[in-house]
């Protein structure tokens, strides 16, 4: 869904309009990461665990009403359906885009650095609290998302398409600074700020890669292109708290911190080389 909704909103939107069409998904979807899980909580508290099912169920259902409804799409298929390529045959061609290669390995480490932090943020806290440490985290990862979705959508409101490669480095740096103070923050406060702050360059990278995506690629190739960004995105969510786990059980919670300032650091070095 999510990949064809950008698919389908990066084709059918005017060229100059792109970044802010991508930019408004972008924060679309950080409202929803950061409000579905705190919502679905406190309704399994209240009504029991099953309710949720049948309420995630008819909220996908009206999705699926209104886009039928309301969204209007000009497709015209291919004249030649025998020259239709299959999945094999898209992800080898958008693997042989010389372009889109360096930008998917971008938007790989963006989305894998903030996902480091999932199984260690509520034991980093719970160092700095001796109660309620998992609601301080949750809070934390809210903020982040929220926060996120702000500067996703005033990215793309804002940011034009030849600056869309300077926003992508100036903000893999910014990122690198705001994971360095919690090398030595003792505040539970304090470090939900500097999480809460992260999310302007994370919201800021996710939408400036998007775009620098969508306005690369021709519109006929832009389903396959973002099929494979998709899988890219779930790469880095699955890796991303596996490596974060090992790293905050070997060599300390705060050693998370460090690798994501590391990160963003080479990556922002790495796209300002491209």
């Amino acid at each position: 869904v999510i990949n064809a909704s950008l698919a389908l909103a990066a084709a059918q939107a005017p060229r100059e309009r792109v970044s802010f069409v991508v930019g408004t998904l972008q924060m679309a979807f950080f409202l929803g990461i950061s409000t579905g899980p705190l919502l679905g909580g406190i309704l399994a508290d209240a009504v029991g665990y099953r309710i949720p099912f049948f309420v995630t169920g008819g909220l996908l259902l009206l999705g699926a009403l209104l886009v039928l409804v309301f969204v209007r799409e000009r497709f015209e298929p291919p004249k030649d359906q025998k020259s239709r390529s299959g999945p094999i045959q898209d992800v080898r061609m958008v693997l042989g885009m010389s372009a889109i290669v360096p930008m998917l390995v971008t938007l790989l480490l963006v989305r894998f650095g903030p996902q480091m932090l999932q199984p260690t943020l509520a034991a980093f806290m719970q160092t700095l609290v001796t109660d309620g440490a998992a609601s301080v985290a949750g809070t934390a990862f809210s903020l982040l998302g929220f926060v996120s979705a702000g500067a996703a959508v005033f990215t793309g409101r804002l940011t034009r398409k030849e600056d869309l490669r300077l926003v992508t480095i100036l903000s893999c740096f910014a990122a690198a600074v705001c994971y360095v103070p919690q090398l030595w923050v003792h505040s539970p406060a304090l470090s939900t700020a500097l999480v809460a702050l992260t999310g302007i360059p994370i919201g800021v990278l996710m939408t400036s890669t998007a775009a620098l995506i969508s306005t690369t690629v021709a519109q006929e190739h832009q389903g396959a292109v973002f099929g494979v960004l998709q899988s890219v995105t779930a790469l880095a969510f699955g890796l991303g708290p596996l490596l974060g786990g090992t790293l905050g059980a070997t060599l300390g919670l705060r050693s998370v911190f460090l690798a994501d300032a590391a990160l963003f650091a080479a990556l922002g070095a790495g796209v300002w080389m491209m």
